[in-house]
């Protein structure tokens, strides 16, 4: 086997007959040191391998998944037979992380989650983004309410300074599949909303802090993150038309925040625009319900949000 680095991508060509987990991560820890987020492992001239060749594989994944601070492992291009010896192999082709090319794999690795910060000012506004045309209503109420914000305590020596928003959006893993596989054209839009939203942030002069968060329960995900940074808010929006399990979502956050909740319920006339932060002021009314928009409330303090 022969390994070659460049950037991010760990490339291995040849034939792999033993376990050179060893050898592999000298190269995979040189590498995370300059790409924190994580290394995508190029498979594409890896001729063959033997399922002891394919423990080298899992010991990887066995690095990653216990490593602190987090970071991801995306095997790339994996030819169909070397594939199909991976996936015999016991406690590995169910958690391998498969991307089809290694472009594909660079954009998985595009965002990573920004470690928890248990010092929090306390604060923050954390959006939850569902991957709706909902989200930039979220996003437009959540950057006016973080910009007439201010956090409780200082951050960094400065009082009053703006609170962080948080814009945390929730892909949902299916069970059947390994929660850091490559999610295609559906982790792409997720990167370029929140690239979108992050701008619209700036403008107002905040400080976004984007998250793609890969969960196989979106609503506790969010109820941690917004524990986590001890926000003083979570936000989240929902079309009229929203399925039950978006509803059941929404439900869930509510009960079980440990601060205030603020749904904003969009009628069947809600209007989407390109730019979150154009979204009509009158979404959300001062009583928070209008005959066009109802937008709820849920408070685990005293007095209504």
């Amino acid at each position: 086997m022969i390994v070659e680095i460049r950037d991010e991508v760990v490339s291995l060509s040849g034939t792999l007959r033993q376990n050179h987990w060893q050898t592999l991560e000298s190269a995979i820890l040189i590498r995370l040191r300059q790409h924190p987020s994580g290394i995508v492992l190029d498979c594409s001239r890896l001729d063959s391998i033997t399922e002891e060749g394919a423990r080298t594989f899992a010991e990887a994944l066995d690095h990653f998944e216990g490593r602190v601070p987090p970071a991801r492992l995306v095997f790339a291009a994996i030819p169909p037979a070397v594939l199909k010896v991976l996936r015999r192999v016991p406690d590995l082709g169910s958690r391998l992380p498969v991307a089809e090319t290694v472009e594909a794999a660079r954009v998985s690795l595009g965002l990573s989650p920004v470690p928890p910060s248990r010092a929090g000012a306390g604060g923050d506004v954390v959006i939850g983004l569902l991957g709706t045309r909902a989200d930039e209503h979220a996003v437009a109420l959540g950057l006016r309410l973080a910009s007439t914000s201010r956090p409780e305590e200082p951050r960094d020596g400065i009082s009053g300074a703006p609170p962080r928003v948080h814009l945390a959006y929730l892909l949902a893993v299916p069970r059947d599949r390994p929660l850091l596989s490559a999610m295609g054209a559906e982790e792409e839009a997720a990167i370029r909303n929140l690239r979108r939203f992050e701008e619209a942030a700036r403008r107002r002069r905040l400080t976004p802090l984007a998250r793609l968060e890969r969960t196989r329960n979106p609503a506790d995900r969010l109820v941690g993150i917004g524990r986590d940074f001890r926000a003083s808010c979570i936000v989240l929006s929902v079309e009229q038309s929203a399925p039950l399990e978006t509803l059941d979502l929404v439900e869930r956050v509510v009960n079980t925040a440990t601060c205030d909740v603020l749904v904003n319920r969009l009628s069947a006339n809600a209007t989407f625009t390109a730019e979150p932060e154009t979204a009509p002021d009158s979404n959300v009314s001062a009583d928070r319900e209008t005959d066009d928009q109802d937008a709820e409330a849920s408070s685990t303090g005293e007095g209504d949000t």
